[in-house]
């Protein structure tokens, strides 16, 4: 019986060992996994429920461009804002001391704000620590950054069927239909250019020492500061529009058009020569209503239109 009480004993005193080494074990797993996850973490930008994104650009190789401060409001920017973030390693500190072009972002994120600083060379700042980060994966994020710049913000109310086939009458008048067709297409060239150049530009032509000049006047090859080589066709500069603009007054009959296609071509080489982006921004609500609401009435864009072509619905009061 002494034997039997003996072995019954040992046999609970093995489990409770089992079990006491079992739980040992696994605890240990657990707090590696809790100290992975910890780490994992760490090395994460971590972000819940964006509710904005205040950026400001800083400018510190080129003492003549503004601070750029704007705020991310297309809820898809931010929703890729956020995704590119959470998706970066910041595992690969970086000891540099290049502190030139940067954007400060504050993140307002489930209640909280959060800063990071991206610099212009691969680098993002969180925490007052540096990180080496992905290339590709940090050139979509500064791309996304970048500033939107609408080109149709205008409460005018757009003119009737009536007004705008008289003003086209007038435009079109003594043309046959192959200069018909030309002064169409190029006018749509022209404008299809300027929203290109002025939706993707205007963040890197703020200023008039700005070297993107040349590349946007005259379709110049520029190095960026990262050592990409950025280049535009011939047919998608300033000075393609302007040569588009000076074509269809060579052909229209009209005098006062005439008069009015050179106003626009002779502001157009100003508006360039003065590197001045407010002017092109007046010369393209010009050249939008006479490509929507005149020459080519009724107005539409085309099936696959860019992301600001929508304008139109939007008239600026051009009168001829």
């Amino acid at each position: 019986m002494k034997k039997k009480l003996i072995v019954i004993v040992l046999i609970i005193i093995i489990v409770l060992l089992g079990i006491i080494i079992l739980f040992a074990i696994n605890n240990k797993r657990d707090m590696e996994n809790s100290s992975n996850e910890y780490d994992k973490k760490q090395n994460k930008v971590i972000l819940v429920d964006i509710s904005e994104i205040k950026c400001k650009n800083i400018y510190v190789d080129n003492e003549g461009q503004k601070e750029d401060v704007y705020n991310v409001i297309n809820k898809d920017k931010i929703t890729r804002i956020k995704e590119l973030l959470e998706f970066q390693e910041l595992n690969e500190l970086y000891e540099g001391e290049r502190d030139k072009n940067y954007i400060e972002i504050k993140i307002y994120n489930d209640g909280e704000e959060k800063q990071l600083t991206v610099f212009d060379s691969n680098i993002i700042k969180i925490n007052e620590k540096k990180y080496q980060v992905n290339t590709e994966i940090y050139k979509e994020l500064i791309y996304v950054l970048k500033p939107t710049y609408y080109l149709h913000n205008s409460d005018l109310e757009v003119p009737n069927q009536e007004k705008c086939e008289k003003m086209q009458e007038k435009a079109l008048n003594k043309l046959d239909k192959e200069e018909v067709y030309n002064v169409s297409k190029k006018l749509r060239d022209a404008h299809v250019t300027m929203e290109y150049l002025l939706i993707d530009g205007t963040n890197n032509l703020k200023e008039s020492n700005s070297v993107y000049w040349n590349l946007y006047n005259n379709a110049d090859t520029i190095t960026e500061p990262n050592g990409e080589k950025l280049d535009f066709t011939n047919d998608r500069c300033f000075n393609a529009v302007a040569e588009n603009i000076n074509k269809i007054t060579e052909v229209v009959k009209d005098e006062n058009i005439k008069k009015n296609f050179e106003e626009i071509f002779r502001r157009l080489q100003s508006a360039m020569e003065n590197k001045d982006i407010a002017e092109m921004f007046e010369i393209h609500k010009i050249i939008h209503d006479y490509d929507y609401w005149i020459i080519n009435y009724p107005a539409y864009f085309d099936t696959a239109p860019a992301p600001d072509w929508e304008g139109v619905e939007t008239y600026f009061g051009t009168k001829i």
